[in-house]
């Protein structure tokens, strides 16, 4: 390469180039060449301030790798391996950068920490700090302080947390570098190799299997699956994992059919005891029974439309991070594999994820894409999930995704219902909750939470 009058140094001490991309800001041109056009004359204070940030000389001071040690004390030996992360309008979308950083890098042999935003979080959502697995982290902009109502209550209330002060948005470049290093500090204290990603390497493998069939890429016609109008949720990957039986499934919908009082006067009980909407809030209940469930993943294939995300994440907070108190992702395929998937394959084995994927897939209005390929992407990446005996089911829609918005919102609504009638999820009445776009509006003051 050439580097004009400046000379090329080996940063790994292996002398190879094999570190992940991740691993390059703020000093690369992924980063640089955005700023460089929307503001040239700060590119010099942007990295001058990183280099500040991060050269410290007692490494006792160095706030970043206090960070690394108090996460992986927090996760190793403490069992709280979720970070939250609560952050100001101008760095909302660092958490979007740092998710991959962090659990494509740590999400290793059954180790890891996975990282949750955007969950629409209040005291009233929370588990009692005894039984809360979560750290805390938040970073302040100029002495404004970020969700100061929340944090107040965590403070007095014992929860782990941690906080970074920044003087201005010019320390962005800084936090980047800083959670690097808090990352590389990770590896090294916890003996996890953060610069690859075999499951990600898995998730490909996987997907080239499903491309050799000739032909449109079809779900695999053994899979098990049960309807909900013109959804399919295909539960099959749970057998074949072994996280769950069929004759358990079976018998839990009836147990639950006979314990819900909507069965009541009514033939057929919460509905047709092979439907999707049964078989799912079944898979809920044994997965709390019988396994250490601790967290959600709901991922969408192909881009979601601004109201099939609404819907998705109203379900996310009404069944999981108000109803069962659970963090959960939400996220979009194929992004997601090469973001957080290293960790939902190769991390903690805590999570149940959903996959959603439309029949007709719908084009971009530029760029347009194979189909197909999407297609065996989210199937390679359920079968690579099996092949590690993760929990993961797939539901696919007749139609486009736009077409299926009004039956998964229903589907959601069963499943709640279900799940609220065997008093699994708290009722509505008792646990006041708000519907998603009451809550999007609703300020929520620690004051008025009268029961946490």
């Amino acid at each position: 390469m050439d580097t004009g009058d400046y000379r090329q140094k080996e940063i790994q001490l292996n002398g190879r180039g094999d570190i992940g991309g991740r691993f390059t800001s703020p000093a690369t041109n992924i980063f640089l060449l955005p700023l460089a056009i929307a503001a040239p004359e700060k590119v010099r204070t942007v990295l001058e301030t990183a280099k500040a940030m991060n050269d410290v000389g007692d490494i006792k001071q160095d706030l970043f790798l206090r960070l690394g040690a108090y996460l992986y004390y927090m996760a190793a030996r403490q069992g709280k391996d979720k970070l939250t992360m609560l952050m100001p309008d101008e760095l909302k979308d660092i958490p979007m950068w740092a998710e991959q950083l962090i659990e494509e890098s740590l999400g290793k042999d059954g180790k890891g920490i996975s990282l949750f935003y955007a969950e629409k979080l209040s005291p009233r959502e929370l588990r009692p700090a005894s039984q809360n697995d979560r750290v805390f982290f938040r970073i302040n902009i100029g002495g404004r302080k970020t969700s100061p109502e929340l944090w107040n209550y965590l403070t007095a209330n014992k929860y782990p947390v941690f906080e970074i002060d920044l003087k201005d948005i010019y320390s962005v470049g800084g936090i980047m570098l800083g959670l690097q290093r808090a990352v590389a500090a990770i590896g090294y204290l916890w003996d996890i190799c953060f610069v690859d990603q075999p499951a990600v390497e898995g998730y490909k493998k996987a997907t080239k299997e499903v491309m050799k069939t000739p032909g449109e890429v079809k779900v695999p016609a053994q899979w098990r699956f049960a309807t909900f109008k013109g959804l399919k949720l295909y539960y099959s990957p749970l057998l074949e994992a072994g996280a769950l039986s069929d004759s358990q499934l079976q018998e839990e919908v009836k147990k639950m059919m006979r314990n819900s009082p909507l069965t009541e006067g009514r033939r057929g009980g919460v509905g047709n005891p092979q439907g999707a909407a049964e078989i799912y809030a079944a898979i809920i209940s044994l997965l709390i029974q019988k396994t250490k469930l601790e967290a959600i993943e709901l991922t969408s294939y192909g881009k979601m439309s601004p109201a099939f995300k609404n819907i998705l994440d109203e379900a996310r907070y009404n069944l999981f991070t108000q109803g069962l108190k659970l963090p959960a992702k939400l996220g979009e395929g194929p992004d997601k594999n090469h973001s957080y998937h290293q960790n939902i394959e190769a991390g903690k084995d805590m999570w149940f994820s959903t996959y959603f994927l439309a029949d007709k897939i719908e084009q971009p209005g530029s760029l347009e894409f194979d189909p197909n390929l999407l297609k065996a992407q989210a199937i390679g990446t359920v079968q690579s999930l099996i092949n590690n005996k993760r929990k993961v089911v797939l539901v696919t829609f007749d139609g486009t995704a736009q077409d299926a918005q009004g039956e998964l919102k229903e589907f959601w609504d069963k499943v709640l219902g279900i799940l609220t009638a065997v008093k699994i999820i708290k009722s509505p009445a008792a646990g006041q909750m708000v519907t998603y776009d009451e809550f999007r509006k609703l300020e929520i003051k620690v004051a008025r939470i009268q029961e946490v």
